[in-house]
């Protein structure tokens, strides 16, 4: 439990002597806001006031300190985060394993892509990439596929360093990776067969989180990787947990399994459930993928395309700019 009053008065302290901060003060005071997601925009806008002229004097642990409070926060100062991106680029060489990692995780998460950034922490990241622990391969890898950066050495090294340390890995860390290739479209058969096998037993007892569970289908789908015994697992898995499910979960798991073609008739009427009873928390997306998904398998399931219909009637005006309200119609005609 946080105590309000000593973080706010600890927060105009810090404010007003902000100036003599060295830049580990700085960095550190934002890692601690962050930390406890305390959301006190005039000490962060003085932080990144304060910080942003001096970046240059910062080291790796404080850049990757800062970068990781700002994404957190979020803070959207552009001229912050180009100020970061240029001082991380120069000394991107000093940085280990965990500094790589949450550095890219931040850019990621805030969507700022700087192409030669990326390109930098992958070099950097070779030499050492053996070192690297399952969380900070995952966070890598997560970052560069989020934005959409493909680095073939760092794919090529990061699959041969899974191979020989998968059992070891949380089913986070297996979905994420498994996702990481999957949005990047690189196929490695060994390295597929490999997070198949180690997922199976972390869904099958019952112990993955459903994000993890329809980011795993997701990625399976994606790749077109028919593995009966991991659907299965996930299906069964997926039963005892749905109502833990949000609508991207929802929306993403249909869509994987209508890719495969897989009608789990138990799991499509439980997610149809699932999702009428939320369907007023779905992005239009989320409302498109699940019909198209429903109609796909060829389930026709009236509550579940009044509900879907009501919803788009309510957003009739999101569809137009999305492009979805032509494949919504189309679905429609065909469940008809």
């Amino acid at each position: 439990m946080h105590n309000l009053p000593l973080i706010h008065a600890l927060a105009g302290r810090a404010i007003s002597s902000i100036w003599s901060f060295k830049p580990q003060d700085l960095s550190l005071t934002a890692w601690a806001v962050a930390h406890l997601y305390f959301l006190h925009t005039p000490l962060i806008s003085s932080l990144a006031a304060q910080a942003l002229p001096r970046l240059s004097d910062f080291g790796p642990q404080d850049l990757a300190n800062t970068a990781w409070a700002c994404s957190r926060l979020p803070c959207h100062n552009q001229p912050l985060w180009k100020a970061i991106a240029s001082s991380a680029l120069r000394s991107i060489s000093q940085f280990a394993s965990q500094k790589i990692s949450n550095t890219s995780w931040a850019f990621a998460t805030i969507e700022y892509v700087d192409d030669t950034l990326l390109h930098a922490i992958a070099a950097a990241s070779l030499p050492t990439i053996s070192q690297f622990s399952a969380q900070d391969k995952s966070n890598t890898a997560w970052a560069l596929s989020r934005s959409e950066f493909l680095h073939k050495p760092f794919m090529s090294a990061l699959t041969w360093t899974h191979l020989s340390a998968l059992d070891i890995y949380s089913q986070q860390h297996l979905s994420n990776i498994a996702w990481s290739f999957a949005k990047l479209n690189v196929l490695n058969p060994p390295l597929r067969s490999a997070l198949s096998s180690a997922a199976l037993p972390n869904i099958g007892e019952g112990t993955a989180r459903p994000q993890d569970m329809t980011v795993t289908a997701w990625s399976l789908a994606r790749l077109l990787v028919f593995n009966r015994p991991l659907l299965n697992s996930i299906s069964e898995a997926s039963l005892t947990k749905i109502s833990d499910f949000t609508a991207q979960e929802i929306s993403n798991l249909s869509w994987s399994y209508s890719l495969l073609l897989v009608r789990h008739e138990p799991l499509m009427a439980s997610l149809s459930a699932s999702a009428i009873a939320s369907i007023s928390s779905f992005l239009v997306m989320n409302l498109s993928n699940t019909l198209w998904a429903f109609s796909t398998l060829g389930i026709t399931d009236e509550p579940l395309l009044d509900a879907i219909s009501s919803a788009s009637i309510a957003r009739i005006s999101a569809f137009f700019p999305t492009g979805d309200f032509s494949s919504c119609m189309v679905m429609c005609k065909t469940w008809d």
